[in-house]
């Protein structure tokens, strides 16, 4: 099955794969979109840890901290409520948050995949990646993965030399945990890989 494959900030290579992902502003623009998301499920989970009884007088602290730097909703009083809660965080920086991603990205994909059904929509992240030599070009074979229900799937995408444009597979893996579809990618030999790739070709 052929796929067309595009270059976003979901598809870059993982820096542990042994060469660094391709830096563009769309890449940098996704990353730091992702750690928005992660402070503020921070946040929200703090909220939700705090007992329904300091709720008001938690609400009122947030309500005075956001007055006084003209952040306050009045319409959206939970809205001030996390934003507070996301200031008492010691959450990291951007740079260590995005270190940490780059070597734990299934750590990082299980982290958002969690909560109810219905409220998941991660897209596929490239967790693993390897290089292959075809008649004297290389390609790039990523591994992406992405929940579904209560599976993980997987498929293989392949770029040939710096091509921002690829092909991928069909979802041809699926098991319960994620950690089971890396090691049965690291698994595939030269050989299996290049008949994947010869799959996605016209």
């Amino acid at each position: 099955m052929v796929s067309p494959m595009r270059s976003t900030g979901q598809h870059g290579r993982p820096s542990g794969s042994g060469a660094g992902e391709a830096t563009s502003h769309g890449i940098d623009a996704g990353r730091r979109r992702q750690y928005q998301e992660y402070c503020q499920r921070q946040a929200e989970g703090l909220v939700r840890l705090v007992p329904k009884e300091a709720i008001r007088p938690l609400y009122r602290t947030a309500r005075a901290w956001a007055v006084a730097r003209g952040l306050c909703e009045n319409k959206d009083p939970m809205a001030t409520l996390v934003r507070y809660c996301r200031e008492l965080l010691p959450l990291p920086p951007f740079e260590c948050w995005l270190e940490d991603y780059e070597h734990n990205r299934i750590a990082h994909l299980q982290y958002v995949s969690e909560g109810p059904l219905d409220t998941r929509t991660v897209a596929p992240v490239v967790v693993d990646a390897s290089d292959l030599r075809i008649d004297g070009e290389t390609w790039t074979a990523s591994l992406s993965l992405f929940p579904d229900g209560d599976v993980w799937r997987g498929f293989i995408g392949f770029r040939r030399g710096s091509s921002d444009t690829g092909v991928r597979t069909a979802n041809v893996f699926c098991e319960e945990d994620p950690k089971n579809i890396r090691e049965r990618f690291t698994d595939l030999t030269s050989h299996t890989l290049k008949a994947f790739l010869r799959s996605t070709l016209p």
